[in-house]
C-alpha cells in the first residue's frame, strides 16, 4: 500500500525576482505592455499580491519581458514550486 504523501507544495510567483534581474521596474513594464497586459495585474504580481495567475496573463507577461529583453522567458521565470513541511 502506498504511503500518504507528507508534505506538499506551494507555487509562488517570481516576477518581481526576474524584473530585479533583469533590471526593469514594474512601471516600465506596464507602460510597454499597455493594451496587451493590464497594469493592475503588472502591480499585482511585482507586489506579490496575487492569489492566481490567469494563464493567459502569464504568456503575455512572457512574450511582453523577451520583447524587452531580449531573453527567453518561461514559466519556470515566472513561478516557482517550494516544498513544504
Amino acid at each position: 500500500m502506498d504511503k500518504p504523501m507528507a508534505g506538499g507544495y506551494t507555487a509562488r510567483v517570481t516576477f518581481r525576482e526576474l524584473l530585479e534581474l533583469r533590471g526593469l521596474s514594474a512601471y516600465r513594464v506596464a507602460t510597454a505592455g499597455q493594451g496587451i497586459v493590464s497594469r493592475n495585474a503588472v502591480y499585482s504580481l511585482a507586489r506579490g499580491d496575487a492569489n492566481r495567475v490567469d494563464l493567459g496573463t502569464l504568456g503575455k507577461l512572457a512574450g511582453l519581458l523577451e520583447h524587452l529583453t531580449g531573453y527567453r522567458v518561461t514559466a519556470g521565470d515566472l513561478l516557482v514550486l517550494e516544498r513544504t513541511v
